[in-house]
């Protein structure tokens, strides 16, 4: 606790995330991001600080001005009407975030999303995910929509378009990854690497174990097959 006169300030740990905090004034609710030694800020809104496992690198999103920004090892994206906080692969050769422009600001009208990997701007899209991690970091997607068909990027390939996609996700290794499209309306697939199971109804999401893959389908029904 700080005092200036008659004033009290209260900085609040929000939460911290390896090397980095978020802090928040309590009585401005401006908030500050704390990497090492280092604070950033204070903004209107931050978010939390991201890390590559096994790198330096880091990154954040915040708002000044009414504009969102996205500081990736002190280097500045933006601005932007929105923008989340970015994720990296391990040792930090890739990092990929999303961001919106909207047309009026004050009431959100979204115009386009796009995002960045590794500096550079894939878009304008109508919509984009926010990108998935493997737990191990080694790999990485986002799902995005143009001209309402929707594509999956995952690792440097993308795949469609689909009329839908749901549930992207990776195994623990990082090395299988799925998700459900749908082809037509009524027919749903699920493409893992180079196989693809179906067609079912609908698809909820898959799970993994060392040999086999369970896909659960139809208010969580589940088949499994060989990997």
């Amino acid at each position: 606790m700080r005092k200036y006169g008659t004033i009290i300030f209260l900085a609040f740990l929000l939460g911290s995330c390896g090397r980095g905090n978020l802090i928040m004034k309590t009585d401005t609710g401006e908030m500050s991001i704390k990497i090492d030694d280092r604070i950033y800020g204070p903004y209107e809104i931050a978010f939390y600080p991201a890390f590559a496992k096994h790198s330096t690198n880091f990154g954040f999103a915040y708002k000044e001005s009414n504009r969102y920004y996205v500081n990736i090892d002190d280097r500045i994206f933006g601005p932007y009407s929105f923008a989340d906080s970015p994720g990296f692969l391990s040792y930090g050769e890739l990092f990929i975030f999303k961001y919106s422009i909207f047309t009026n600001i004050s009431v959100s009208e979204k115009k386009a999303d796009y995002f960045v990997k590794n500096g550079v701007v894939h878009g304008p899209y109508e919509e984009v995910n926010n990108p998935v991690f493997s737990e191990n970091n080694e790999s990485y997607g986002i799902i995005y929509s143009s001209q309402n068909k929707y594509y999956a990027h995952i690792n440097g390939k993308t795949f469609g378009p689909y009329l839908n996609i749901v549930q992207l996700s990776f195994d623990s290794s990082g090395k299988e990854y799925c998700f459900g499209y749908l082809y037509n309306k009524n027919l749903w697939y699920v493409k893992m690497n180079t196989k693809e199971y179906g067609p079912f109804n609908k698809i909820n999401y898959c799970t993994w174990d060392s040999n086999n893959v369970t896909i659960y389908y139809d208010d969580y029904k589940n088949t499994v097959y060989p990997k």
